[in-house]
């Protein structure tokens, strides 16, 4: 209060994969469902009154994240990446206490080599941390803004070099790690409180006015508090509720049925670091199906499920088990020569010994007992032939992982080799050319989804999307189906046509998907 001391007190939270600085839209039970809706929501009924962009949060494209950014109510702060959602994001925010005290605050996402595609959000360009810091801060201290607190998502290394400035910023409120961080450096407290909201940190700043010199932080208290055995807020309870409902809808819908006669049958997904398997073939299929590509490729450590399908089966939630990471595919045109040598190169090694970057394969592409690739699609490989290739794009790259020291994640050396040798023929990159409007394959998707996804498609997606797309060859022809005879399918016309194939209604989650996988221009009408 006015002439005395004041406490503003700060709660944050961040990476939040279950169930906020960054990372909260993606990755989540929920998000490859509702793109982020219940998060959001949730943050909504919990009164968050700001959060930043993390990197997490491009795994979302574009309009669906533009969304999730209008929906929020608080203030969603972008203080490093200008032409993204300039009109539904804001620089900085400045709150004033009762007391007075004006407060500024910063949303800074990182700039740090690998953490995004060419090094930008989807395309839009990430500021330098450091000088966009200094350089708001010494706007709003213009503006007499009492103190300045930076929410961030970055690296703890690089939050100590955000520290070290001395910007004169009291607190950074940090993500991006998932551990508990607490250190002081200099006179800034870096805080970070792990993630899914099992701890939250919690910033006492107490402050004196003081006429001559303004407002000053006299004492600050910084601590974690663990939440998990805290009672259970009803009206939270009920909405959390509502949301997860459609999890346990899901645990019996099989998006993926295959027969004893079936040539991915008996489906299994054991062993995808040793050898091949039927899960990781139907994953290849749908993925290129679904591209249009040629040949199809996966590398067995991001197939995690590790288990039999004795009824030949596989439901929602077993399948998100099965992808759980964000595995981004593209198509690339490639020799079949390095087709050869990475399938080749990534099954070497001691039968018995796991490796991350064993390559799964469709059943189009003949891989003899040496794991030579000789053919595909009965057509036998030549070194100079060339064919259109999906899979993950991570694959291109030869990403290390810390935890991994001794050895390359997924580094199969033809492939890294080769992309570094044809920059230009990697998906996005200047000159490339649209192979699907070149070879004809594939459905149509439109133009923006294609940019606003950055030209890559995630693998779980892809599997729904084949999966709604058997559904709709085996509906009957469109007469039948246009009960009205409108002339248009709506929703409740393919729901009632579904439930009939199916012998039970379907999800919510299925028929978005099947409405996605036809909705060329996006008015939820075939």
């Amino acid at each position: 209060m006015k002439g005395g001391r004041e406490l503003i007190r700060i709660v944050s939270f961040n990476d939040v994969y279950e169930v906020l600085n960054g990372d909260f839209v993606s990755p989540n039970a929920l998000s490859p469902l509702d793109k982020g809706r219940a998060m959001v929501d949730c943050l909504n009924h919990l009164g968050v009154t700001h959060v930043c962009f993390g990197n997490h949060e491009a795994d979302l494209n574009l309009k669906e994240l533009s969304k999730r950014v209008g929906e929020f109510r608080g203030v969603w702060l972008n203080s490093n990446m200008p032409s993204l959602f300039p009109d539904l994001t804001k620089r900085f925010d400045v709150v004033t206490t009762a007391g007075g005290v004006k407060l500024g605050l910063l949303g800074l996402v990182l700039q740090e080599p690998g953490a995004f595609r060419d090094s930008t959000f989807k395309g839009h360009t990430i500021e330098e941390i450091l000088p966009c810091a200094r350089k708001i801060a010494e706007e709003l201290r213009k503006e007499k803004v009492d103190l300045v607190v930076p929410l961030t998502h970055q690296s703890l290394s690089s939050d100590v070099k955000l520290a070290s400035e001395e910007f004169g910023f009291p607190v950074i409120l940090g993500g991006h790690e998932h551990e508990v961080i607490v250190r002081d450096v200099n006179e800034c407290t870096i805080v970070k409180a792990g993630c899914n909201c099992e701890n939250v940190a919690i910033c006492d700043l107490w402050i004196e006015k003081d006429e001559s010199q303004g407002q000053v932080v006299i004492y600050k208290d910084t601590r974690i508090q663990d939440i998990t055995n805290m009672e259970h807020d009803k009206e939270m309870a009920d909405v959390l509720d509502k949301h997860l409902h459609v999890l346990s809808v899901l645990q019996n819908e099989s998006v993926c049925v295959v027969g004893r006669d079936s040539i991915f049958s008996p489906l299994s997904s054991k062993g995808t670091r040793l050898m091949q398997t039927t899960v990781g073939s139907l994953i290849c299929e749908a993925c290129r199906v679904e591209l249009g590509a040629d040949c199809a490729m996966i590398n067995g450590a991001t197939i995690g499920g590790s288990r039999d399908y004795p009824s030949g089966k596989i439901t929602y939630m077993e399948l998100q088990a099965e992808l759980p990471f964000p595995t981004k595919m593209v198509v690339v045109e490639m020799p079949g020569k390095v087709i050869k040598e990475a399938v080749k190169f990534s099954r070497e090694g001691p039968v018995h010994m796991e490796k991350r970057g064993f390559l799964q394969c469709d059943p189009s592409m003949t891989i003899d007992d040496e794991n030579n690739l000789t053919h595909v699609h009965g057509k036998r490989v030549r070194d100079e032939d060339t064919f259109n290739v999906a899979l993950p794009r991570n694959l291109l790259a030869g990403k290390r992982r810390k935890r991994h020291k001794d050895r390359s994640f997924c580094d199969i050396k033809p492939l890294v080799a080769w992309a570094k040798e044809n920059p230009l023929l990697l998906p996005g990159s200047e000159g490339e050319e649209d192979w699907r409007e070149q070879k004809g394959k594939g459905r149509k998707r439109r133009k923006e989804e294609k940019e606003d996804e950055n030209v890559f498609s995630l693998a779980f997606k892809l599997v729904l999307e084949h999966k709604a797309s058997e559904i709709w060859l085996g509906l009957g022809n469109f007469e039948d189906l246009d009960a009205d005879g409108s002339g248009y399918l709506d929703r409740e016309e393919i729901t009632m046509a579904v439930t009939r194939k199916l012998g039970k209604e379907p999800s919510e989650q299925l028929i978005d998907s099947m409405l996605e996988a036809i909705d060329i221009d996006g008015n939820g009408k075939k």
